[in-house]
Parts: C-alpha cells; sequence; structure tokens
C-alpha cells in the first residue's frame, strides 16, 4: 500500500514526551505513515532520543532541526518538506493518538477521496475520555463543509485534527514576525473556504502541559502581539456575531499598539470601531505592558 500520508510533529523540549508519542506510534494498527518531527530548537535530549527510536526501524521518521522560532514558523517548514498526499496537522508532541487512528484515517479517505474534497476532521479527548468542544451541529456537518463554514455559522467549535491535502494546506501559512513565537492555529483554518468530512468520534487524547500556550495564554500573547493583531483582524472578517467583531477589533488594536504597528486604523478590519475603541484599547495596551514587566 502507498503511503499517502504524514504526521507532523513540531517540538521543543519535550523529550520525555515524545518517547511516549512514540510508543503511540508505533503501536498503530496501520504503520503506513511517515514521522515528520520538527524540532524548534530543543536544547534537551531530543536529537538524541530520535536518533535511538529511528535504530528501531520500526517507523519511517524524518527528523528536522531548526532554530527557535514558535510553533507556527515549524508548520511553515513542515509545509516544505511534506511529500505525501496527506498531512496531519499536527500531532504535538505532548498528545497520543488511538492505536487505530492511521487505520480510520486510510479507511475514511479511501472511502471520501474521490469527492471534492480538501481533508478529514477527527475529534479529540482528554486523558478522562471527554470531548474536547463546545459545539458541534452534527445534522449540518453530515456533509462536507468548510472549516470557515462550520466557525461562521457556529456548527463547531472546539478541538480537532485535521488531516488535509498537502497542496491545500500550503497555501495557508503564518505571516513570520521577528523575535515573536506564537500564532493562534485557527488564523490558518479560518482562511480554508474548501469542504472537509467531518467524523464525530476521537482518533486522538490531548494532555494540556503546565509550561504549553494553553496554561500560559495571556503571558505568550503579549510577547506575540503582532501575530495576535492578525489573528484578530481574521477573526473580525470571518465572524457573524456583533459581539465577537467589536471584541476582535478592541485587541486587533491592542495588540497592534503593543507590537507598535503602523497605520492601525488604515489597515484595521472596521475603521469605524477602531476609532471608537482607541481609547480603551490604549488603557488596555498600557495594563498589558504593566503584567509583562512584572
Amino acid at each position: 500500500m502507498k503511503n499517502i500520508l504524514t504526521i507532523f510533529t513540531p517540538t521543543y523540549n519535550r523529550c520525555e514526551k515524545i518517547k511516549e508519542l512514540y510508543v503511540s506510534l508505533a503501536n498503530q494498527t496501520n504503520k503506513n505513515f511517515t514521522w515528520l518531527i520538527i524540532d524548534d530548537g530543543s536544547t534537551d535530549d531530543t536529537a538524541n532520543l530520535v536518533k535511538l527510536i529511528k535504530e528501531d526501524n520500526i517507523l519511517d521518521i524524518k527528523y528536522v532541526y531548526k532554530e527557535n522560532g514558535g510553533k507556527h514558523t515549524a508548520y511553515n517548514l513542515a509545509c516544505e518538506l511534506v511529500a505525501t498526499e496527506l498531512m496531519f496537522v499536527a500531532m504535538d508532541s505532548d498528545d497520543l493518538l488511538k492505536r487505530n487512528a492511521v487505520e480510520k484515517i486510510y479507511e475514511c479517505w479511501e472511502l471520501k477521496a474521490n469527492q471534492d474534497i480538501e481533508g478529514l476532521v477527527f475529534l479529540c479527548e482528554n486523558k478522562n475520555g471527554e470531548f474536547l468542544y463546545s459545539t458541534y451541529d452534527e445534522a449540518k456537518l453530515r456533509n462536507p463543509v468548510s472549516w470557515q463554514e462550520a466557525y461562521q455559522n457556529n456548527w463547531f467549535w472546539g478541538e480537532a485534527e485535521y488531516i488535509l491535502r498537502t497542496e491545500y494546506v500550503k497555501r495557508y501559512k503564518y505571516p513570520e514576525y521577528k523575535n515573536e513565537k506564537f500564532f493562534n492555529e485557527a488564523y490558518t483554518y479560518m482562511q480554508m473556504n474548501r469542504p472537509l468530512v467531518w467524523n464525530k468520534e476521537s482518533i486522538y487524547i490531548r494532555d494540556y502541559q503546565q509550561d504549553g500556550y494553553t496554561k500560559n495564554f495571556l503571558s505568550i500573547i503579549i510577547k506575540s502581539p503582532l501575530g495576535y493583531s492578525d489573528y484578530n483582524y481574521l477573526k473580525y472578517k470571518y465572524s457573524s456575531n456583533l459581539l465577537v467583531k467589536i471584541k476582535t477589533v478592541l485587541f486587533y488594536n491592542t495588540f497592534s499598539l503593543l507590537g507598535k504597528k503602523e497605520g492601525i486604523i488604515k489597515q484595521s478590519p472596521c475603521l469605524f470601531l477602531s476609532v471608537l475603541l482607541m481609547l480603551p484599547s490604549f488603557i488596555l495596551s498600557i495594563g498589558l505592558r504593566f503584567i509583562e514587566r512584572r
């Protein structure tokens, strides 16, 4: 059987977690995939560990080391390196795949690949077996719809895993700003306007770490203001909820000020709201600067 799948894992100083992930991948009922590890400048023993597990010769493993720049820069690099038809975006180093996950991906793709679709969506769960979503409209997602359409209509919101055509993924990369190491992953998904097949079942177990993005979100976005400004610009564009639009312009203004972006109002997704919210945005930016310096 031809290998059509690359599982992409970005990692940074997660050597012990890589070990656990490797076990879950090595135990897959279908091992016909490439595991692409992009090491975002780790200073621990990740490189030596990967060298050892490659010697097991159980999986097709490709390891690439790069200067630390954030998960989004690892994603951009992976887009250039993946050669298979499908790309799993992304299997984080602190998470696990269920034993039959790859088998399910292949089965679903074989059934749906001749349709006009760009990929598959599967749900994920926590270690207690609880699904990690707040909204899933089963009736609307029974037929292929894009992530953008699902978001705009509030048919889905939560954690999921995406297995996408590699050529499609390559259209959606992240801007890279000097000294900024975070970009909200929804930035790329919000732009994806082609149909995906949605599966209301989990193939993935997510384990949030104390030092991860989710646990330290405020501190992280303060240090990456231009990326978070860009994210809120797009969120305004693709949201249909007025309160969300107001909130995103407030954040667009605030983080643009933090990042010293030029032409904030001129480039705003809504000039009127940017002007109206500039004073509270300025006050909020001062408060965030204070938090950053503590």
